[in-house]
């Protein structure tokens, strides 16, 4: 058996998670922040969706090209560094 055949016969189909902005959002679980993508990153932004003195933004860049390039954990730890940059920045 070469290294290519066994490589993929002991990957099963769980192994492989097809990451989503929405799966990574629902995973954070903060109903202000919303991921893009750019052009080479990604990033997060933080909308309170109020206005004037009330309102706070925020985008928080994460210089991966792809989704999938980081884990789910990894995108969760990321989307809580913004959270938290946002209150001791805004709050």
């Amino acid at each position: 058996m070469d290294s290519w055949n066994w490589s993929c016969s002991s990957i099963s189909q769980y192994d492989i998670v097809m990451l989503t902005a929405k799966k990574i959002i629902k995973a954070i679980g903060h109903p202000h922040l919303n991921l893009y993508r750019g052009e080479g990153y990604q990033y997060f932004v933080y909308d309170n969706g109020k206005k004037g003195d009330d309102m706070v933004w925020m985008d928080y860049p994460v210089y991966v090209n792809r989704l999938n390039h980081l884990s789910l954990d990894q995108w969760v730890s990321e989307g809580n560094d913004c959270i938290k940059e946002v209150k001791n920045n805004f709050l």
